[in-house]
């Protein structure tokens, strides 16, 4: 059994909206924010404090007409889907913790390449706090060892080694409001993978392994259907 966690940091990913809305999706769109004018003028409130309208203007805090997310009815539409692409870095970690001298758990530093496909389920849904989308995720993923792999700083295999996983079975919700530009998202799911990890490895000691994989993240939204967003993976491989 072996655990994989990503490096926030250097775990990022560049999603790629396509315009492909359902019928009809506009009227359908729970909106509780008023309205959906992508150009608002902004007007200072007396006695706010320095940096109140920059705050605002990012959403940090609720402002009256503050810039909302670009083509947000429809990008948040149901129906519409996402392609992008996710560059990372990762390594194991020590979970369970394994203390026993001689039998600690294989070092595996690794690049992460994943090419992923987004469906919006329900379109934007709730009025509060956890107003969002839920999507539907699927992603292929290669991972390529960087670093000869180590246990107890014995070299146990050369690299490159590698990973390759399918993980069509996912979910993610973001957190979505009209007036801010960005928007925290969760997501948790599970596939398959098949490499040659076994071979230096005592945790993983086949080559085909099932993949569950949780994690949380920022994205924000560009104009054009574009969107950048950092996200933190946890992995975790086992064949059974």
């Amino acid at each position: 059994m072996q655990w994989l966690l990503g490096i926030p940091v250097l775990f990022f990913a560049l999603s790629l909206g396509v315009a492909h809305a359902a019928p009809n999706a506009f009227d359908r769109l729970p909106l509780s924010t008023g309205s959906l004018a992508t150009e608002t003028t902004f007007q200072e409130e007396a006695g706010a404090f320095p940096g109140y309208r920059i705050l605002a203007e990012i959403g940090l805090i609720p402002g009256q007409g503050s810039i909302q997310i670009p083509d947000y009815s429809d990008r948040f539409a149901a129906g519409q889907y996402e392609l992008g692409l996710q560059l990372g870095y990762g390594f194991t970690i020590n979970i369970p913790p394994v203390i026993e001298p001689g039998n600690n758990r294989t070092d595996i530093q690794f690049a992460y390449f994943s090419p992923y496909f987004k469906y919006n389920l329900t379109g934007v849904m709730g009025d509060s706090y956890y107003q969002g989308a839920l999507y539907w995720v699927v992603d292929f993923s290669i991972a390529i060892s960087t670093l000869d792999p180590e246990r107890d700083k014995i070299k146990v295999d050369g690299f490159p080694t590698y990973l390759i996983g399918l993980t069509p079975f996912q979910l993610e919700y973001k957190f979505v409001r009209p007036e801010r530009k960005w928007a925290p998202f969760l997501f948790a799911g599970g596939g398959m993978s098949v490499g040659n990890w076994h071979k230096g490895s005592l945790e993983i000691t086949t080559a085909f392994q099932f993949i569950l994989q949780a994690g949380a993240g920022i994205e924000y939204y560009l104009p054009n259907g574009k969107a950048v967003n950092f996200s933190y993976r946890f992995w975790h491989l086992s064949n059974g």
